[in-house]
């Protein structure tokens, strides 16, 4: 459920850079207020240790793209020249313009950090984290030389074998809005797919209406789960399906038809009555997959978008039938986690950490065994926390409340969805904002 900042690609030294195989670093969704250009600011003082700026970057660098560069920050003050190094302000990563793949990576994260974002604001992420330079492959651009672009650089060091950052201070200290800005939280709204057909039909306000998005996206059939979330953190959920049939997932980044961008098999065989969930477990930006085993009150989470072991399994819920998995963003703190409905007595349990333990929050409801409701989760209010409702299926009727409490339904309305129709309800942020 993270809010993700959408970037154009830009052009570096007047040609196109490749696609590369991984997304670019997830991004908070800012708002239009942004700070100037980094000054140029040059080394004139003796501190060579390490500032969190830089290590910051580093390790968003290693989380994004699966890598464990050390990339080295400070040096010694003895060594000749001046360098921000020499301040721990800048950051030397390591990759290697003869790597076809790491020069992939590199042409990612610059086309990333320099692009225009979606307020027309130029070189938003590098402005925003106070880079005052970047020097790659025998170029160099320069934040008080914006206007510019990548310009020549002819010193005897080519920078073919790594990307150097210089920070501001104030970049260096993670005192510009990268690390101070609240970023805007996108909103969830709601929609159906058809195993008839296997459409999807997704409408971005909470109101009635035709739908926005319709395409379609799985095979037909019962034993087709869809699901949605945001696979490539874009800051948009899209859509995807899991076979029973064959224990497979197949999910796409685009809310449109087309191949799978993340299919992969299981051990999961159609006798077993897993629940299948998603979510952001570990607060990269990103959701993955899971599942709920009724049989024992087990939740079993991977982080990953591939086969393997969970990352995350306990015991989370009574065992049977009449319970209904949840997961969510309950505290905003960026990471999903878990819960449950239980339909014998109408109550919501809801935890804020992937582990056993006491409900963080817990209330009754009227609604009865016999209601036909489908429990809905979603941040329906953009307050980056994720909260209830349900859908009933024998009017055809939406009921979403903001707050994680009893009480009455912020936003309520009718469909056109009749008793007989056996559309699968979904949720999702489908346009980002």
């Amino acid at each position: 459920m993270k809010r993700i900042l959408l970037i154009a690609t830009v052009l570096l030294a007047g040609t196109l850079l490749a696609s590369p195989t991984a997304a670019a670093p997830p991004t908070p969704d800012f708002g239009p207020t942004i700070e100037g250009y980094a000054g140029h600011d040059p080394q004139d003082t003796c501190d060579p240790t390490e500032k969190p700026g830089p290590q910051d970057l580093r390790a968003l660098l290693n989380r994004t793209y699966s890598l464990s560069r050390t990339g080295n920050i400070t040096r010694q003050c003895h060594i000749g020249g001046t360098s921000e190094h020499k301040e721990g302000r800048a950051l030397d990563y390591a990759l290697n313009v003869g790597v076809a793949s790491e020069r992939a990576i590199a042409n990612d994260i610059l086309n990333w950090m320099l692009a225009t974002d979606r307020h027309g604001n130029r070189h938003a992420i590098a402005r925003r984290m106070g880079i005052m330079y970047i020097i790659w492959n025998r170029q160099i651009w320069s934040s008080s030389r914006a206007s510019e672009g990548w310009r020549p650089y002819t010193e005897p060091n080519p920078h073919t074998d790594h990307i150097h950052w210089s920070f501001s201070w104030r970049g260096a200290r993670k005192q510009t809005s990268w690390w101070t800005a609240a970023p805007v939280a996108g909103r969830d709204s709601v929609g159906y797919f058809d195993p008839r057909d296997g459409t999807f039909h997704l409408r971005n306000a909470l109101d009635a209406g035709g739908s926005n998005y319709g395409w379609e996206g799985a095979p037909t059939g019962p034993g087709i789960v869809p699901l949605m979330g945001d696979w490539d953190g874009d800051g948009r959920d899209s859509g995807g399906y899991f076979n029973r049939s064959d224990g497979t997932f197949h999910l796409r980044n685009a809310l449109s038809s087309g191949s799978s961008n993340h299919a992969w098999d299981t051990d999961i065989t159609p006798d077993l009555p897993f629940i299948i969930l998603t979510g952001d477990w570990n607060g990269d930006g990103k959701d993955s997959v899971g599942y709920f085993d009724p049989r024992d009150g087990t939740f079993h989470l991977r982080n990953a978008l591939n086969p393997g072991a969970s990352d995350y399994a306990f015991e989370g819920a009574p065992i049977g039938p009449d319970i209904v998995p949840l997961t969510g963003d309950w505290d905003g703190n960026g990471r999903d986690s878990v819960g449950y409905f239980d339909r014998r007595d109408g109550t919501f349990h809801l935890r804020n950490t992937l582990s056993p333990g006491w409900s963080n929050y817990a209330w009754d409801t009227d609604i009865t065994p016999d209601m036909p409701f489908t429990i809905l989760k979603g941040d329906w209010d953009g307050d980056g926390k994720d909260s209830v409702g349900y859908f009933n299926r024998a009017d055809g009727t939406f009921h979403l409340r903001n707050a994680l409490s009893p009480g009455g339904s912020n936003y309520a309305w009718d469909t056109n969805i009749t008793p007989d129709l056996p559309f699968i309800i979904v949720t999702g942020d489908w346009d980002g904002r």
